[in-house]
């Protein structure tokens, strides 16, 4: 007889454990009591093992505290995400995610969940100055420990080197804490997406070489030069760019980067969120053709003279009338398009549908976009993969510069600007509309003032597309004599989550849009040893003195891989509460009463999950349930 299930965990599954599970079921053969046999691997692999002689050097990244690095990497979390309702936005219905707590726990929860979701992830690190660092898996080496290991020293301190370099175990200590968050980072990205660093002189070279030990150099992208002042006072050079470096998650995959609303514009092609009026245009540009066939909501017989006709920032100019019967376009009409701001909204060609779709050819007459005219009254597009912009090297710009960042700060919140160097806005919004389109996800794990978040919102408003993001920021306070300090915040990110709630009132929420904010904490369930002779293996067994239900129905399901986007159905009949996803269901309460089939016939669910604590002295209940579950092809887990 089959015996019932021991409760789950949630704890994260360390990633050696995962890779070597893997490995075996790819390559059972290759291990020879527990030992791996690297020549077989190879052979079944078809390539070379690469033999390393004593003493023979080999090329690759290496600092002090790597091992420790790797250490972090693999060790187990035991963390969980606090819903913070009264902080969030349209809390039922927002799928965008705010999450203060460090960010690699953060990233070893998000592994399940979001593992190759994210088509972009931007990451703007501390660029480690003068200040230290303030995640709390530092791992930077005390002087002493540094100079013995990299051989400056011996082990009574003696100086082995003329000179003793110290700077190096600065360095050391940032590439350790870069290391496994980009480890992790990197199976977030979808194999078509991509990773943006922001970065400065300092750890560049380090930055550059740590992407390609971990990406491939043949994903290295390049890098973009971001000039973001005239310059500041410096003693030789006068110091006024910062880099950008881009790397993909897989070059094959990657198509590219998109074109810009300008390049479409430049094409004759038209993207908006709705109709507008709109002052006389500038800078004319070329014909789009518009076929006959297209279909328009309005119905009877109309003509819209030639004239001005104007889609959401851009400007249209019909070349002839265009005349319509019963919704249909019946004659091909050009027009042309050219750049402008919006302004007052007209109904013209509002909620056409996709029927004959316009395209856009480009000089050899190849497809590069195809127009689309949604039920919703926006215009979108499909870009054809040879479709893709250059992208210039250097960017450059009054909108680009810290100046206007910290100007454009203050207009939003008003009383003045809280933050010392945000990124400015137009920044972000270019890597967002270079790299992501529709309803793609956008991961920010070092968020700090949120600017990303902000530069998704307002790039969705501008090509009426609906992106998600994901921020992450750490739990860091204001200092005490700062701008932020005396405007009443306390922490960094309170300044982020005021931010995004000013941008979302300026711009108006729409339904489904809103903000989901999460606090990382100490899970919801406790960890017990098995017994004395296991002391390291653990599994979930009763609730922790800090347990909240709704926070430990969103831990279990993050481990089972739903993002912390999707709605949470709650029912309650009685004592009992059902929280609902999908096909999976939690049941928390009473559970006497519970009909196993009645639910599989109502909900459709194929996976139930019940707290181990509510079936405490029920072991025939759990017994009678779990095998209820088998005879319906339900998943039963307690937890």
């Amino acid at each position: 007889m089959n015996q019932v299930p021991k409760p789950e965990s949630t704890e994260t599954t360390p990633m050696l454990e995962s890779n070597l599970a893997s490995l075996l079921k790819l390559f059972p053969g290759v291990f020879n009591d527990g030992v791996l046999d690297a020549k077989r691997l190879g052979e079944s692999l078809g390539v070379q093992v690469a033999t390393q002689k004593e003493g023979t050097e080999g090329f690759g990244l290496v600092w002090s505290g790597k091992k420790e690095a790797i250490f972090a990497l693999q060790a187990t979390s035991y963390a969980a995400l606090e819903p913070k309702q009264g902080e969030s936005i349209n809390w039922d219905t927002a799928r965008n995610i705010f999450i203060e707590g460090d960010n690699l726990e953060l990233l070893k929860l998000l592994q399940t969940a979001y593992n190759d979701r994210a088509k972009l992830v931007y990451l703007d690190p501390p660029y480690n100055t003068a200040n230290d660092l303030v995640y709390k898996d530092d791992f930077s080496d005390e002087l002493a420990h540094y100079l013995q290991v990299t051989g400056q020293v011996d082990s009574d301190g003696n100086k082995l080197l003329a000179s003793i370099e110290s700077s190096g175990r600065k360095h050391s200590g940032w590439l350790t804490m870069m290391y496994p968050r980009l480890f992790l980072a990197r199976n977030l990205l979808r194999q078509d997406g991509i990773l943006a660093i922001s970065i400065d002189t300092i750890e560049f070279a380090n930055l550059k070489s740590l992407v390609i030990d971990i990406f491939g150099e043949e994903n290295y992208i390049g890098e973009i030069i971001w000039t973001y002042s005239h310059g500041e006072n410096a003693a030789d050079i006068s110091k006024n760019h910062e880099y950008l470096l881009m790397v993909a998650r897989d070059a094959q995959e990657f198509p590219g980067f998109r074109l810009t609303q300008k390049e479409l514009f430049e094409l004759g092609a038209e993207i908006s969120d709705a109709c507008f009026r709109a002052p006389q245009p500038k800078n004319p540009l070329s014909l789009l053709e518009v076929p006959a066939g297209v279909r328009s909501q309005k119905s009877g017989s109309f003509t819209i003279p030639k004239g001005e006709v104007h889609f959401g920032v851009s400007y249209c100019e019909f070349m002839s009338d265009a005349h319509f019967v019963e919704g249909i376009l019946q004659n091909p009409v050009q027009i042309r398009a050219a750049w402008t701001m919006k302004t007052q909204c007209s109904d013209w060609f509002k909620g056409m549908a996709d029927s004959s779709s316009p395209k856009v050819l480009d000089s050899k007459g190849q497809t590069v976009l195809e127009i689309f005219f949604g039920n919703t009254g926006r215009l979108s597009y499909r870009k054809e993969r040879s479709a893709s912009s250059k992208v210039s090297s250097h960017w450059s710009g009054t909108e680009l510069t810290y100046s206007r960042a910290r100007a454009d700060l203050e207009a939003l919140f008003e009383k003045g600007n809280p933050f010392s160097y945000p990124k400015p806005v137009a920044l972000l919004q270019r890597i967002v509309e270079l790299t992501t389109e529709s309803d793609d996800l956008i991961l920010d794990l070092f968020a700090g003032s949120a600017t990303t978040g902000e530069a998704v919102l307002r790039q969705n408003i501008l090509d009426g597309s609906n992106r998600q993001f994901l921020l992450a920021t750490i739990d860091e306070p204001v200092a005490s004599n700062s701008k932020a300090k005396a405007m009443g915040f306390e922490t960094i990110p309170e300044i982020a989550r005021e931010r995004l709630d000013r941008v979302y009132k300026q711009s108006g929420i729409t339904d489904g849009e809103g903000l989901k904010v999460f606090k990382l904490g100490p899970s919801n369930f406790e960890r017990r040893p098995q017994s004395p002779d296991e002391e390291l293996e653990f599994f979930i067994s009763t609730k922790s003195e800090n347990f909240s239900e709704y926070s430990a129905v969103i831990e279990i399901l993050l481990s089972l891989g739903v993002p912390l986007g999707e709605s949470i159905n709650i029912q309650k009949v009685d004592k009992t509460r059902f929280y609902n996803v999908g096909n999976k269901m939690i049941v928390a309460g009473s559970l006497d009463s519970l009909s196993l089939r009645d639910l599989a016939k109502e909900q459709g669910i194929s996976m139930l999950c019940v707290f181990e604590d509510d079936l405490q002295g029920k072991d025939s209940l759990k017994s009678n349930l779990f095998f209820e579950a088998k005879k319906l092809n339900i998943v039963f887990k307690t937890y």
